[in-house]
């Protein structure tokens, strides 16, 4: 989520009292080097955080944000080859962006609740008016339906919500919605960072739970067997000592996590499977190969699960580059994950 790159400036504006100015991206084409819902922001003190474009534009939108900080009003900015200044500003790469400049005050209620939804484990949509002549009106739709802020009356609050609603519902990636002409909202899922629990406290689990660490991912391993589990409590990896259906359940497992059922062994592994489906697991991977794989199939069905859902399972998981070692088969599964949550609709995939 793009939002935690800039979230740190934004609650020292707000304990400072100052308002935060805050750069965001909600349109880009061809070959720009960002997805909407990139942010960048500069705290008073000159301080930035987050990008746009990777540099290619920063030093100009800094000028935009200390002019609508400073009282100009909020306003929407292009960027790219079609611009007239393209040679001074422009995007190397030849795409082309745009850019919402607005103020956050430090009691925005809005950005309030953004700034304590990750550690108290909430989720929402962030819904922002683009309509000229004063885009910027924020709004969010809370995962209980709870409205709080406004994009500029009550009808139009009432389709953020219907939009805001559909987006957490289905997990979209961040889109400008037209309601008409000269109308648009910018719909944006705030929510918590996928989680991923390899079930199996194998050599190739540790080795995926080492990888997710220099990523900055969460990983928790899944372990029933106590002198395994205590293997990898003792690596300094975090550990639930439980079967995955107790475990799963502790976790609260949800539709953004992902599950690698990486134990190897038939009882383990087709409960594990089970427990993700039943779960409602976003991703849901199995190492082994053809035989393996049908054998888990099978007994799967034998214990009442769709055929459906048990089609959905990734196997054998990761991509295929050749992974033989621990370290490169934990690459191969990282990388399929990282396909999985970043390209969630791609036909490809």
């Amino acid at each position: 989520m793009s939002v935690d790159e800039v979230l740190e400036s934004v609650r020292e504006g707000r304990a400072s009292g100052d308002a935060t100015g805050i750069a965001l991206l909600v349109d880009a084409w061809r070959s720009a080097p960002r997805a909407p819902g990139a942010r960048f922001t500069v705290a008073p003190d000159g301080g930035t955080a987050g990008s746009i474009s990777a540099g290619c534009v920063e030093a100009d939108l800094s000028e935009h944000i200390r002019a609508v900080t400073a009282g100009a009003s909020p306003r929407l900015v292009r960027y790219g080859i079609a611009d007239s200044d393209a040679a001074a500003v422009g995007l190397s790469c030849g795409g082309e962006i745009e850019v919402l400049v607005n103020r956050l005050e430090a009691d925005d209620p809005v950005w309030e609740w953004i700034s304590s939804a990750g550690s108290q484990g909430r989720e929402g949509v962030l819904v922002t008016d683009l309509t000229n002549p004063v885009p910027g009106r924020q709004l969010i739709l809370t995962e209980e339906g709870k409205r709080i802020g406004t994009v500029g009356s009550t009808a139009r609050d009432q389709l953020a919500s219907v939009l805001a609603t559909q987006a957490l519902r289905s997990r979209s990636r961040p889109e400008i919605h037209a309601l008409g002409p000269a109308e648009r909202l910018f719909v944006e899922p705030i929510l918590l960072p996928p989680r991923l629990f390899a079930v199996g406290a194998t050599a190739n689990a540790i080795a995926l739970a080492e990888l997710c660490r220099v990523a900055g991912l969460s990983v928790t391993i899944v372990e029933p067997r106590e002198t395994l589990a205590q293997r990898a409590l003792d690596v300094g990896i975090a550990t639930i000592g439980a079967e995955p259906a107790t475990a799963f359940d502790q976790a609260k497992l949800g539709p953004g996590d992902a599950v690698a059922v990486l134990a190897h062994e038939p009882r383990i592994d087709v409960a594990a499977l089970r427990a993700a489906i039943e779960g409602g697991a976003g991703y849901v991977g199995l190492l082994g190969g053809r035989r393996t794989q049908q054998a888990r199939r099978e007994a799967l069905l034998e214990a009442g699960i769709d055929r459906g859902s048990i089609e959905k399972i990734r196997g054998p998981i990761g991509l295929r580059i050749g992974a033989e070692s621990p370290h490169e088969i934990a690459i191969s599964i990282l990388a399929e994950l990282v396909q999985h949550w970043n390209l969630p609709d791609d036909p490809g995939v």
